[in-house]
């Protein structure tokens, strides 16, 4: 077997060995390879706390509380400002408690540099894949000489 054809890494679709890399987006080289970088970016979703009390202030509390007022004032009202009360309360605890909390990811994406450029070849979410995936492009560029 020839050492080019030698796969150093092969998971997720992801292929390397001294010959070439291949992945969903294509099959490069290595031979044309003259360095990769990692790159990092963050994303944030979710609604933050600031937001929820927004949403709590002007649309579900005052929402539950005509519903439940009007729905009480045929008892009375007293009873319609006891169920206002309790409807806006509600509003408050499903605004708070149902929508997501913010959170963040980092996506990582490997790219890949010839003389035509950099290409985006991987990225994930997991860290430790793209580390697996850098270090068996070392090997590759190192067997290369």
């Amino acid at each position: 077997m020839n050492n080019d054809d030698k796969v150093l890494f092969s998971e997720g679709g992801i292929t390397v060995s001294p010959a070439r890399f291949v992945s969903s987006s294509g099959t490069i080289a290595m031979s044309n390879v003259s360095r990769f970088v990692t790159r990092e970016e963050e994303k944030y979703s979710g609604f933050p706390l600031w937001l929820k009390v927004l949403i709590a202030i002007f649309f579900v509390a005052p929402i539950l509380a005509t519903v439940v007022g009007v729905v009480l004032s045929l008892a009375g009202e007293v009873a319609a400002i006891i169920g206002g009360a309790v409807g806006y309360i509600a509003g408050w605890v499903v605004c708070v408690r149902f929508l997501p909390k913010p959170s963040k990811s980092t996506r990582y994406t490997i790219w890949l540099g010839t003389s035509s450029g950099e290409f985006p070849v991987v990225n994930s979410l997991d860290r430790d894949f793209i580390l697996r995936v850098e270090q068996a492009i070392n090997q590759a560029l190192e067997a290369r000489g």
